[in-house]
This record gives structure tokens, C-alpha cells and sequence, in this order.
């Protein structure tokens, strides 16, 4: 236990004389300088990542800010996405029997990151034209285990790094009928 609480608990000589040479040099101010300077960077990213998914999708707003909540937007189809050998082209795209109930089941949503490098999407499996077929034949967790396999195994044939959101929560897939996806921007 003692071992383990030294190695990975406590930072290297190294990164503390750095970060301690670093201080000196640029002072407090200089250090909250260099913090909103990141912190600036940071929103830059996400609002492009944002700005990204209203190209691609029809976004709604579900929570207003007022209520005191987080916004919490919703994703529905609206662009298609097509795709050739090396290029991914967007084209305005609506058509009433490819959305499996008219446009109006959710394909993720998602909270606007207010701090830290990190949007999560969350997928609400049981609007998948499978889901209600796949709990007929085997367990909803089975169900929800074979869906979110096939998305990952997807979004890695077509070449897209990500990270299932269960691997930043301890390993576990909790239980449920929403899976996520950990986005950095």
C-alpha cells in the first residue's frame, strides 16, 4: 500500500523542479497569465467542436440556462454524412423513412464543457431501429454491450480515435440504456 501511495501519488523530482523553475521565473502573475491564456485555448477548441456538430446535426436545446441547470443539447438527424475513400463531405439531407420515426428520435446528446478539455456525448440506445428487436432476443445489458460494440467497431473501421466513456469511468459499463463517448477538443 505504501509503495503504491509513493508511485503514484506523489509527482517526480523532475516535473516539481520544473514546475517550481517555472514559478520563479514568471511569478504569480505570470502563472494566472499563462492559466487564462489555456484557459482561453480551451474554450476556442470547444466552441469549434460545437460549432462542428451544428454543421453535422439538427441541435436542439432542451434545458434553458435560467432554470438553473446546465444546458443539455439534444442531436437529431438532419445532414448526411458521406463518405469516399480519404474525405468526409456533408450534404443537406432530410429523408423522412432513413430518420426511423420522422426526425424526431435523439441521436445523442450532450452539455457544453464548462471547464477541463472534454465533451461527452451521450447515445440514447433505445431510439436505435435495433434496440427494441435485440431486448426481445437477450438481456437489455447484452443489448446495450452488442450496440455500443458495433458503434465502436464502426467509428474505428472509418478511422476516428475516441474513447468509450465506461474506460473513464473506472472501467465499468454501467447500467442503463445511454452509452458515451469521451470527445477531446
Amino acid at each position: 500500500m505504501i509503495c503504491q501511495n509513493n508511485g503514484t501519488l506523489q509527482a517526480s523530482g523532475l516535473s516539481q523542479a520544473l514546475v517550481g523553475t517555472l514559478l520563479k521565473e514568471w511569478g504569480f502573475d505570470g502563472y494566472v497569465r499563462w492559466l487564462r491564456g489555456l484557459r482561453g485555448r480551451y474554450r476556442l477548441r470547444r466552441d469549434w467542436t460545437i460549432d462542428f456538430l451544428h454543421e453535422r446535426f439538427n441541435i436542439k436545446q432542451v434545458t434553458e440556462p435560467a432554470s438553473g441547470k446546465s444546458s443539455i443539447f439534444v442531436a437529431y438527424k438532419y445532414k448526411k454524412l458521406v463518405v469516399d475513400e480519404k474525405h468526409l463531405h456533408v450534404v443537406d439531407h432530410h429523408d423522412e423513412k432513413e430518420d426511423h420515426g420522422g426526425g424526431t428520435n435523439p441521436l445523442f446528446e450532450f452539455v457544453p464543457a464548462t471547464s477541463g478539455m472534454f465533451l461527452w456525448l451521450k447515445f440514447p440506445l433505445q431510439y436505435h431501429k435495433d434496440y427494441h428487436h435485440l431486448v426481445e432476443t437477450r438481456s437489455p445489458s447484452e443489448a446495450r454491450t452488442f450496440l455500443s460494440d458495433r458503434l465502436w467497431k464502426g467509428l474505428l473501421d472509418s478511422g476516428v480515435l475516441f474513447r468509450p466513456g465506461f474506460v473513464s469511468k473506472g472501467g465499468a459499463r454501467k447500467k442503463g440504456i445511454k452509452l458515451a463517448i469521451r470527445l477531446r477538443f
